[in-house]
């Protein structure tokens, strides 16, 4: 039973990945009632699968791995869905997959060429991902209930295109000097 246990936040992480297509699906459809529920129902398993994974000591590199890419799943299944109806401009849906992209392809590169990545998102990556999660929250929400003012959404706007920014290039800073110095040791090594 306990070894059953061990995979139920993996299970939930996988469950949120395939959260991703209908989130969009229900966004693009218009249907916000519904996109509203699976993104909570989403954050909620985010939350649960986190906390499981500790509590049962089940902490797998399958799930380090997979939480923050079924976060970015989620994002950019949100964001393309909030582009397509029109609520958010289709560039700052680029800016947002366009980072989760290159931070991807960084970790692919520097596991080709240095070694296994250690997942561990900056706190700074961290807070991103919550401003995206709310600024599509009050989106959907708005939709559903409207009562914030248009400002709050421009203003969110260009938060997250801010932080987009900061943390991509954080990322490739922070990874690009690791990795030089990670090669390098590894180079001295085998000579």
């Amino acid at each position: 039973m306990r070894r059953l246990l061990q995979w139920l936040p993996n299970t939930l992480t996988i469950m949120r990945l395939l959260l991703a297509i209908p989130i969009g699906f229900y966004i693009a459809r218009q249907e916000y009632d519904l996109a509203l529920w699976l993104v909570l129902g989403a954050g909620l398993s985010d939350g649960v699968d986190g906390w499981l994974a500790r509590r049962l000591n089940a902490m797998t590199r399958f799930g380090a791995i997979a939480d923050p890419l079924s976060d970015k799943a989620l994002m950019s299944a949100a964001f393309i869905g909030l582009a397509w109806v029109g609520l958010i401009p289709w560039w700052l849906t680029a800016v947002v997959i366009g980072r989760d992209l290159i931070i991807v392809c960084g970790a692919v590169t520097y596991h080709l060429l240095v070694g296994p990545v250690k997942v561990s998102p900056s706190r700074l990556s961290k807070f991103n991902t919550l401003l995206q999660i709310c600024f599509s929250v009050s989106l959907l929400l708005n939709q559903v209930f409207p009562l914030l003012p248009n400002i709050v959404f421009v203003v969110g706007t260009w938060l997250i295109l801010a932080m987009a920014l900061v943390t991509g290039a954080d990322y490739v800073f922070t990874w690009s000097r690791k990795g030089r110095q990670d090669l390098h040791a590894h180079l001295r090594r085998n000579r």
